[in-house]
């Protein structure tokens, strides 16, 4: 059977809980949001503007039946560390104790460098740097009593990351994929917090291929049957016909399309050059072809050297 979250954990059974869920106007954060609040707990909604907070707050009581006493509105833009230290003050000040902080907020890496006004690349200030003033500004609430948690939803794509120390900002190399993971991995690393109990998420995507409900075994899956020489069988070997070079040719199972293979790394070559900065687009093409270069010139010279070889023999 399926699990559902009403399995794993009953209705209020979080009435006694505050939790802060940044990035709750959308997606993961909003869901997170929502989920916390039907169980009872009292949610502390962040948004970056006052606007999209209000906007979350009344869809949650429109839709999900959400109690308004139990939400709580903020707002912050994390590409200033100004508002976000203004942020953790105020949650500080108005709910002296917080059970569970979701570090949630987050951006994908933009097309060119961009610098805030605090002097960093504007994803890794938004996905760590922001989240990792608001940790530390929050301790005191977070540590009032025992058993306080900090929730951090990062990516598995911190596994392909390194953190450039001498150049965090990737002021002198801009790549967008490699942005996004060096931030994912700074708040993966970070999420090693003695002082609480800290765990860090990657959200999969749920396809119907992965999910639990709609998984079958391969036993189960339709299998079209192989044609062989225009019948649905494949001919005994035992046969005593005489076999030909072209019978045992046109016997053979013609090979599975690639295509998909091929659309695949195409389309994520398309998605790299697309996230690439024009001078890295060049500056890649150029080593490609000096590759190919060099490849088809060590073909000429053993097609040469072979070629000698026969000559003298």
């Amino acid at each position: 059977m399926p699990t559902t979250p009403d399995r794993i954990m009953p209705t209020s059974a979080l009435s006694s809980r505050t939790v802060l869920v940044t990035g709750a106007t959308s997606g993961i954060g909003y869901e997170t949001a929502r989920q916390l609040a039907e169980r009872g707990a009292t949610v502390l909604l962040h948004g970056r503007t006052a606007e999209e907070a209000r906007a979350a707050a009344d869809r949650l009581i429109a839709t999900a039946g959400v109690d308004a006493n139990q939400l709580a509105l903020y707002s912050a833009d994390f590409a200033h560390l100004e508002e976000v230290g203004t942020l953790a003050r105020t949650i500080v000040a108005e709910h002296p104790h917080l059970d569970v902080l979701v570090n949630n907020a987050g951006m994908a890496a933009p097309e060119r460098h961009t610098v805030t006004t605090d002097g960093n690349e504007i994803a890794f200030q938004v996905n760590f740097l922001a989240h990792y003033l608001l940790t530390c500004l929050l301790g005191p609430a977070l540590t009032s009593d025992p058993g306080g948690r900090v929730v951090n939803v990062s990516s598995s794509l911190h596994r392909t990351a390194s953190i450039q120390w001498a150049d965090p900002n990737r002021a002198r190399r801009y790549s967008r994929l490699a942005v996004y993971a060096q931030s994912q991995l700074a708040l993966t690393v970070f999420t090693a917090d003695p002082r609480v109990t800290a765990v860090s998420v990657h959200p999969e995507v749920a396809t119907p291929r992965s999910c639990p409900c709609t998984r079958t075994s391969a036993a189960q899956r339709p299998r079209a049957p192989r044609t062989w020489s225009g019948s649905a069988t494949r001919p005994s070997r035992s046969s005593t016909a005489p076999t030909t070079t072209a019978t045992r040719a046109s016997n053979r199972p013609r090979p599975r399309p690639r295509t998909a293979r091929s659309n695949a790394s195409t389309s994520w070559r398309i998605c790299w050059s697309a996230a690439t900065p024009p001078e890295e687009r060049s500056r890649q093409r150029e080593l490609y072809m000096s590759k190919r270069a060099r490849k088809q010139k060590d073909r000429r010279k053993k097609k040469t050297s072979h070629g000698s070889k026969a000559g003298q023999g």
